[in-house]
């Protein structure tokens, strides 16, 4: 089991990676998402309870520190002032699980994945890295490390990891549910261009998995 002081660094290849990736993603997906955004103004125009933020924003944790982490708005506002009102947070995995929930253009973006675009920015930020844990929101993170589970603590959160690039395909490989721990101890174990090469490994699996929408 990961200990507190197990925190993994960045080496400095693995930031170049993720500047680069990031910036090219931004650029190729810009006219899709102006494509998006116009059907996200058509659809408010005809549906007034569409109407709301375009980006659905929460408190996150990367390593030991929180960020702003931001999605394209998918669900009806309703439904997040619903959970909100119920929960006292919102758990986007759950609601987005529910095509009841989405909007018909939220639908599409979730389909295609573009709803995660906003956070190529936090990786230029250096809120995040392109490969890692998946930041998990500010209360599961306590009841984490109340539990004794340092996982999510010991490393920048990712945009995807092993653990996503795995999803569909767990039968492949042994242990799937301590994926994001494999992980980090492969890179507290291996040198720095070791980990570059596990990194493009994972972009190019995670590739598949959402060409073959099992999801991220």
């Amino acid at each position: 089991m990961l200990i507190v002081t197990d925190f993994v660094p960045t080496p400095l290849s693995k930031r170049i990676l993720d500047v680069v990736v990031a910036l090219v993603g931004l650029v190729l997906l810009f006219p899709f998402l102006l494509v998006f955004f116009l059907l996200l103004a058509i659809e408010r125009m005809i549906h007034t309870e569409a109407r709301g933020r375009w980006f659905y924003c929460e408190e996150r944790m990367s390593g030991s520190k929180a960020f702003k982490f931001c999605k394209i708005r998918t669900c009806w506002p309703k439904v997040y002032e619903a959970e909100m009102k119920q929960e006292g947070f919102i758990e986007t995995v759950r609601i987005e699980s529910k095509p009841e929930n989405l909007t018909p253009v939220g639908k599409l973006l979730k389909k295609v994945y573009l709803d995660e675009s906003p956070q190529l920015w936090n990786v230029l930020k250096g809120d995040m890295s392109i490969v890692g844990p998946r930041p998990p929101n500010c209360k599961d993170y306590k009841i984490q490390l109340a539990e004794g589970i340092f996982v999510k603590k010991a490393m920048r959160g990712g945009l995807t990891g092993l653990f996503q690039s795995y999803k569909g395909h767990f039968n492949e490989i042994k242990d799937a549910w301590n994926l994001d721990e494999q992980y980090i101890d492969f890179c507290r174990a291996h040198n720095s261009w070791q980990i570059l090469l596990m990194d493009l490994k994972i972009i190019g699996r995670t590739f598949k998995v959402v060409w073959e929408h099992k999801g991220v």
